[in-house]
């Protein structure tokens, strides 16, 4: 009977005991690694005066900090680790004008808060020095930094389940680039996550999905993007089942979106509820030629809505935010066939042009006090889940206060 005891003490007393221990231990191996240029760091130590260098002694887990400053060097990241600067206007990485500024070939690598900038020049169908190119890595997030004169502000090289998200990509040769390596061991480059930028002013492409031979960009969502004043603002070859909504996509030379010519590219996209103004010049601003099937869906595939078209002249006989006659898009037989007749901003429940605390309380008024309905519904949908409840205002303000992911409205 005592043996019993004992062996239960230790399966379920000191066994479990053992094992924090040992995870304890292995979160405490985790370090934050500081580098600043004048080499002062606050007091904080270890203290390196380049990033290469305090990279160098970093293991998989580890933070490194860095104070603002500008730092003149080619950084390369092989470690799963944070990399965060102080102040993404003051904490600047130059890249001198040659290759990558930052080049990452981990997985799980987070960079948050740096001005990134000054790449090379190399620009090829499958190869562009880039602020940053994430190689192969996957689970990675880009948040909050800024991104200009670089080739590409940054590339995904087959990378997949990453998110960039609240950056400011201007003066690019093109803000963010898919390219996936046609005859590689790792054909991928799916699921990320385009959240919530600011891409404007590169001077080709907005968003680019570049040729590939066999692969797709698959299943990946652009959503909530300010993507204005560009060459054209996405364009998309090869691009598969991905998701680009609640954009705005406006004053772009070209066209604000083109899906190219390619056999077997761009089919079963969902493009719905952007705003698409003066862009082309003010002219026809969607071009979509998929080899010769059209099997792109310019409207919700879970309501009848599409997307917002400036130029769109279309009547609404009865009122309900719906155009009566289908837009045309260029390059074949595709068509809109729910133009939205104002612009649409997701989570505007109240419909006063913007977010804010006063969406949170109309959606309060409507769960809880008999308000009124936002009109169209899925305005007061945030979360995407195609039903309003308080998940809607919990998403809201997330999205408001705590740097949540923006309005999704599926």
């Amino acid at each position: 009977m005592k043996t019993n005891v004992t062996a239960k003490m230790v399966v379920g007393g000191v066994l479990p005991l053992l094992i924090a221990g040992f995870i304890g231990a292995n979160a405490a191996r985790a370090a934050t690694i500081y580098t600043d240029h004048n080499g002062f760091c606050g007091g904080n130590t270890p203290c390196y005066t380049t990033i290469g260098l305090a990279l160098d002694a970093t293991n998989n887990g580890d933070t490194v900090y860095v104070y603002n400053g500008t730092y003149s060097e080619n950084v390369v990241v092989e470690e799963s680790i944070h990399l965060i600067g102080q102040n993404r206007e003051q904490t600047i990485i130059d890249g001198g004008g040659a290759d990558d500024v930052v080049h990452v070939s981990a997985d799980s690598v987070s960079i948050r808060g740096f001005t990134i900038r000054n790449s090379g020049t190399t620009l090829m169908e499958g190869y562009w020095d880039s602020g940053i190119e994430l190689d192969y890595s996957d689970n990675s997030e880009v948040r909050y930094c800024i991104f200009h004169d670089n080739t590409a502000g940054l590339r995904l090289f087959g990378s997949s389940y990453t998110t960039i998200s609240d950056c400011r990509f201007w003066s690019n040769i093109a803000g963010i680039v898919f390219s996936e390596d046609d005859m590689g061991p790792h054909e991928d480059n799916f699921r990320n996550k385009i959240f919530s930028n600011t891409i404007e002013y590169n001077s080709e492409k907005g968003i680019y999905f570049e040729h590939t031979t066999f692969a797709y960009h698959h299943l990946n969502v652009v959503r909530g993007n300010n993507i204005s004043c560009n060459g054209v603002g996405v364009y998309m070859i090869m691009s598969h089942e991905n998701d680009v909504s609640c954009n705005r996509i406006s004053n772009n030379t070209g066209y604000g979106i083109a899906l190219a010519t390619c056999p077997g590219g761009g089919q079963y996209n969902t493009l719905h509820r952007n705003n698409f103004t003066a862009n082309n010049g003010g002219g026809v601003q969607g071009y979509d030629f998929s080899g010769g099937i059209s099997t792109n869906y310019w409207n919700s595939q879970t309501s009848e809505e599409g997307n917002y078209w400036s130029d769109y002249t279309g009547p609404d006989a009865n009122g309900d935010g719906i155009g009566d006659i289908p837009y045309d898009i260029d390059g074949q037989e595709s068509q809109d066939l729910y133009p939205l007749m104002a612009p649409f901003i997701c989570g505007d429940a109240n419909e006063d042009g913007e977010i804010t605390i006063g969406d949170v309380v109309y959606l309060i008024g409507y769960l809880y006090r008999d308000g009124p309905s936002p009109d169209p519904v899925s305005l007061g949908d945030p979360n995407g889940d195609a039903a309003i409840d308080i998940g809607d205002v919990v998403y809201l303000i997330n999205y408001l206060f705590r740097a949540g992911p923006p309005p999704g409205c599926a």
